[in-house]
């Protein structure tokens, strides 16, 4: 059986890292202007401050404002590399001392044990159909941050993280589909569409630093065909930390076209607090989640409807929540 999670932002910061846009906003207006078009860029950053709630959405929208690639070139470069320097010092604030490994290796391993009763069974049952053999588990992350390859003491080889009975659960590959804090960061768009500037459409300086699949193809490393295989071959996706932001909009497709095979996916969210007496309406934010997740892929309706109850949203939850539980020191008499 294969077990494919997709990681977004939201794995950093359960871990109380500063590593959202906004968090390096505050960080990145602070830094001296290296001329006109970077301090046009952190007005504009601070003036419509909610349109950079995404900084790929909004970089594609922007360019507009380029005049030349050239310019383009400069603002670009200034913000990756201080976006990089921001997020390498985050990295380091990483405290393992206070997390639970092994935590993490049984919300890898059996992520189903947070769902609803009946959600367990089902998601159980499936599992069985796999008989018990080995469970090779992937992660796909879309950070930068190794934060993973530290708490999990990942060093690129296969590695048993957990075994129940004859099931043993294979922790396989940590894939960086953008590239590292220090290496290879890909930061821009899914694809022309997302880029307001039409000039820069048959520009290819541009496209090869903006979209990122132009960008792995330059790196040329296979990353992210490595990451489409890991999903076409998945028996159980799980999404956590994850807006579906539409410059990833090629995952939610690819994650969309595999639910059509024998696949089921749990995507884990977070959303408004329902009262204890009415948790029965919890269902309401459900439904609307995975309305969200399936808008984004290519389904057509009829195939929505045939893969809906293959999804299974887990909203509030504790997943990955790593956090050492604290021990109460009993004082001596």
């Amino acid at each position: 059986m294969n077990i494919v999670h997709l990681i977004g932002n939201g794995f950093d910061l359960n871990l109380d890292l500063e590593t959202s846009y906004p968090n390096f906003y505050e960080y990145y207006k602070k830094l001296p202007s290296k001329g006109e078009v970077i301090k046009a860029l952190k007005e504009d950053i601070t003036e419509k401050y909610k349109n950079w709630s995404d900084l790929e959405k909004r970089l594609g929208e922007y360019s507009i404002n380029f005049k030349t690639s050239g310019q383009f070139d400069v603002a670009f470069i200034d913000i990756v590399t201080n976006l990089s320097k921001y997020l390498i010092e985050q990295e380091k604030k990483l405290e393992l001392e206070n997390i639970d490994s092994q935590k993490l290796f049984d919300y890898l391993a059996y992520p189903e044990k947070l769902l609803l009763p009946t959600e367990v069974t089902e998601i159980k049952s499936f599992k069985k159909t796999f008989g018990n053999n080995q469970r090779n588990i992937n992660l796909i992350t879309f950070n930068y941050t190794r934060t993973l390859e530290l708490i999990a003491d990942f060093k690129g080889q296969q590695k048993e993280i957990s075994k129940f009975g004859p099931v043993i659960n294979m922790l396989q590959d940590i894939k960086h589909v953008h590239g590292y804090v220090d290496k290879g960061m890909i930061l821009g768009v899914n694809d022309i569409s997302q880029i307001a500037n039409n000039s820069f459409h048959s520009n290819k300086n541009v496209l090869n630093l903006l979209v990122k699949s132009n960008c792995n193809k330059v790196k040329r490393q296979n990353i992210d065909n490595a990451c489409k295989n890991l999903i076409i071959k998945a028996d159980l996706i799980c999404i956590f930390g994850s807006s579906f932001g539409i410059t990833d909009k090629l995952w939610w497709e690819l994650v969309g076209e595999r639910l059509k095979q024998n696949c089921k996916l749990i995507i884990f969210v977070l959303g408004k607090e329902v009262p204890a007496v009415l948790d029965y309406m919890i269902d309401r934010q459900e439904s609307d989640f995975k309305d969200a997740f399936l808008a984004k892929t290519k389904l057509e309706k009829k195939e929505i409807e045939k893969v809906a109850n293959k999804i299974y949203i887990c909203i509030n939850s504790e997943m990955f929540n790593l956090k050492k539980e604290q021990k109460m020191s009993i004082p001596v008499t």
